[in-house]
């Protein structure tokens, strides 16, 4: 069982029909198309998008959910089932917390054998509100959406693995620029002239503050991939993204696979920001420590007038 980021809040209360999307049986919709297309085409495994049937579930895999699921559970009361583009959608009474009726997923489903490989989360009803329910002030509840064991999870092209290769290296160069910019004005400009002369001595300076920054984004996207791993979230390799005004502005990671819940999502997201602030704040005090006896540096009015005399 899984419960996703949009899944809704709320106690018990009475389901709404959405119109069009009635009671049991396929349901006439427009195929998905744009990301979702896109989505589809790759979780289907041979480059071709699932079609919607074949994320569905079977009738007697509805059965399955219905009765030996849901019902003796007693956290969901199913009103109507609809046979979606998106799933197979099971509206009603939710009867207990969303954490509540998770847990009872994760018990029940995995003991039918009906149900090997289908996915069943809790969210929000992803068929958007009519125009009338709006006006009417209805809002979206709870439902449970089930994928079908066709349903993949996404994979991780080598077009992919090239781009974070190419972005590595880039993030690399300008992450050292970075560096080298930090000492640009020191000691009026003699970093810059050196450099414009062909000296590449100030990059050996620069290189500590480079590896500084490397190390604390190594430990960001590390801890996110230690959470991951522990919550059970596949995650593609991350993506550095290149900036000339800070080095680097983090990276991008997908997200392969459906989280088991939104506490799973939060861990990982949150790992990563939790580490690099620990370990920020701890480079910043020994570097406190290490600067504390220095003399202050020269002024560059001071500098030019020594040179002068």
């Amino acid at each position: 069982g899984e419960e996703t980021p949009g899944g809704g809040g709320g106690g018990a209360g009475q389901a709404t029909q959405r119109e069009g999307g009635g009671g049991d049986g396929a349901q006439d919709q427009e195929p998905p198309s744009g990301a979702l297309e896109g989505a589809l085409r790759r979780m289907g495994g041979d480059g071709a998008p699932l079609r919607a049937d074949q994320l569905q579930l079977s009738d007697s895999q509805v059965a399955a959910v219905r009765r030996c699921v849901l019902e003796p559970s007693g956290a969901f009361y199913v009103l109507s089932v609809q046979q979606s583009p998106l799933g197979t959608i099971f509206r009603g009474n939710l009867r207990a917390e969303p954490s509540a009726l998770l847990e009872a997923l994760d018990e029940r489903a995995p003991q039918e054998a009906d149900l090997e490989g289908v996915r069943l989360l809790v969210l929000s009803d992803p068929v958007p509100l009519t125009a009338q329910q709006l006006q009417a002030g209805e809002e979206a509840v709870p439902v449970v959406l089930a994928l079908s064991p066709a349903v993949r999870a996404l994979r991780v092209s080598g077009g992919e693995l090239g781009l974070a290769a190419l972005s590595l290296g880039a993030t690399g160069l300008t992450t050292l620029g970075y560096a080298l910019s930090s000492f640009l004005l020191a000691n009026d400009g003699q970093l810059l002239e050196a450099l414009n002369a062909g000296d590449t001595s100030p990059v050996a300076t620069a290189l500590p503050i480079a590896a500084g920054i490397g190390a604390l984004l190594l430990l960001h996207e590390g801890a996110h991939a230690a959470a991951a791993a522990a919550r059970g979230v596949r995650i593609a390799p991350p993506v550095p993204v290149p900036s000339l005004q800070l080095g680097c502005f983090g990276c991008v990671t997908r997200v392969l696979d459906f989280p088991r819940s939104r506490a799973a999502l939060y861990d990982v997201a949150a790992s990563g920001p939790y580490v690099a602030l620990a370990a920020s704040l701890a480079v910043f005090v020994v570097g406190l420590s290490l600067s504390a006896g220095l003399p202050p540096p020269p002024a560059a009015t001071d500098a030019a007038a020594a040179a002068a005399a």
